[in-house]
């Protein structure tokens, strides 16, 4: 997802998703990890890449929808 938005000469919409990859694992290693030890380590990765994920497919689908010639339907 990050790597067809950039190919679609979107630049900060990609980078949002690595920024909130920085802030997630912030978070994670101040609050979650000292609570829950070891599980919070496992459980990091995962989530935040769900939270990403999320994030990117919102913004391909809007890149997509605004600009048709991306799908191939130019008129």
């Amino acid at each position: 997802m990050r790597n067809g938005l950039q190919a679609m000469g979107e630049k900060r919409k990609p980078l949002t998703s690595s920024f909130m990859e920085l802030v997630g694992k912030i978070v994670f290693s101040a609050c979650i990890i000292p609570v829950l030890g070891y599980w919070g380590v496992i459980i990091c990765e995962p989530l935040i890449w769900c939270g990403m994920t999320a994030q990117l497919v919102y913004c391909y689908v809007h890149v997509m929808r605004d600009n048709p010639r991306n799908m191939g339907m130019e008129t």
